[in-house]
């Protein structure tokens, strides 16, 4: 894809919750990906927290879509 500032190569994410990992996924297609999270890939799972829920099985299934 050309833009005016050229050819992009390297595309990086701020934040690995349900929103950054799913445009993740969905740029990676195209384009190299890194996702950059200062607690690690749902880590704060994105609201399960809040409901007090196991979020291992969340964590897994995040891993394996990205």
């Amino acid at each position: 894809m050309s833009t005016s500032l050229g050819e992009i190569e390297h595309i990086a994410i701020v934040g690995a919750g349900i929103a950054g990992c799913h445009a993740a996924q969905n740029l990676a297609s195209d384009y190299d990906v890194t996702i950059f999270d200062r607690s690690g890939i749902a880590a704060e799972a994105t609201g399960y927290m809040r409901s007090r829920r196991n979020t291992t099985s969340f964590t897994a299934w995040i891993r394996a879509v990205t």
